[in-house]
């Protein structure tokens, strides 16, 4: 009886320290490759919304007399006033977070850049 409460002990115990040895670096890499991934995703936001500047900064009203608001497959966007009051938006559901930044939600990831104060139509 006690040789076989000592094997299972010791069995127990390898058990674990083996689980301890392969689940430690996995949940280390997982949570490593999630915040690269953020971060890329960021970098995306932050690229697309100079693409949406840039454009804005080109327009000229003398020469196409209406400004056409860039549109992304993968991406969300939209203007919005001070007050965060949509002036034209093709985003479904605005963010909760009015604030400037990048954000994580539940529902998604967003970038709120502030436009300078040149940029108006």
């Amino acid at each position: 009886m006690n040789d076989k409460f000592y094997a299972l002990k010791n069995a127990f115990i390898y058990t674990m320290l083996v689980a301890v040895l392969l689940l430690a670096p996995t949940y280390l890499y997982v949570a490593y490759m999630k915040y690269v991934y953020e971060i890329q995703y960021e970098f995306k936001l932050k690229r697309q919304s100079h693409l949406i500047l840039r454009s804005m900064e080109e327009f000229d009203p003398k020469e196409t007399g209406k400004f056409d608001y860039p549109r992304f497959r993968s991406f969300q966007s939209g203007l919005y006033d001070e007050h965060f009051k949509p002036i034209f938006t093709l985003i479904s559901s605005p963010p909760l977070i009015q604030k400037a930044g990048y954000h994580l939600e539940k529902r998604g990831a967003y970038l709120i850049v502030a436009l300078p104060e040149r940029r108006y139509f």
